[in-house]
């Protein structure tokens, strides 16, 4: 019997990283400190480009979730720079509830994850690549970039009744410059 398999690569044994493991310091471990992590991740790349995206997740019918970076109070110019993001649930198209998190520790990938988790279906935001971009969209999350610097629920209400304005310098896969 033959399969045809692609070899993904190999791992060597790192003892470092068996250690920081067992001391519960793993996520602190830096990719160029261990050979094992930098092995791994051209196998993590390659199996992001070939897989199909999973399912989009359930999520509550007739509820929009709205995630907007923030920095300084402001829709932050460079979506990875928000301190904060401003979560906004909109029920039968009304604003039903608003917080402000904090942006979790970054690593990558992880803020598509913790969005998704979140429920977030859209993401506002003034600048975004289109690698993040992609990101988002393979986790069903609706991406509008190049929105004006104006308070969350007034972008949010803009958006449900379709009169956000959009800044065509910042769209689409575009980030402003420094």
């Amino acid at each position: 019997m033959t399969f045809n398999l692609t070899l993904l690569g190999s791992l060597p044994f790192d003892p470092g990283l068996v250690e920081a493991a067992d001391e519960g310091r793993l996520m602190e471990l830096a990719e160029e400190d261990s050979a094992f992590l930098k092995a791994f991740k051209p196998m993590v790349k390659y199996l992001v480009e070939v897989l199909p995206p999973g399912p989009a997740p359930q999520r509550e019918p007739g509820v929009l979730k709205f995630a907007i970076p923030m920095r300084d109070g402001q829709p932050s110019e460079r979506f990875g720079e928000a301190k904060h993001f401003a979560i906004i649930t909109v029920k039968d198209q009304v604003i039903a509830s608003q917080e402000l998190l904090d942006t979790p520790p970054h690593e990558p990938g992880g803020l598509p994850l913790w969005l998704e988790d979140l429920g977030v279906t859209h993401v506002l935001t003034r600048g975004l690549g289109e690698k993040a971009q992609n990101l988002l969209k393979r986790k069903g999350i609706e991406v509008v970039v190049g929105i004006p610097a104006e308070d969350p629920e007034t972008l949010v209400g803009k958006y449900l009744n379709q009169a956000l304005e959009l800044d065509p310098g910042l769209q689409p896969g575009t980030c402003p410059s420094s």
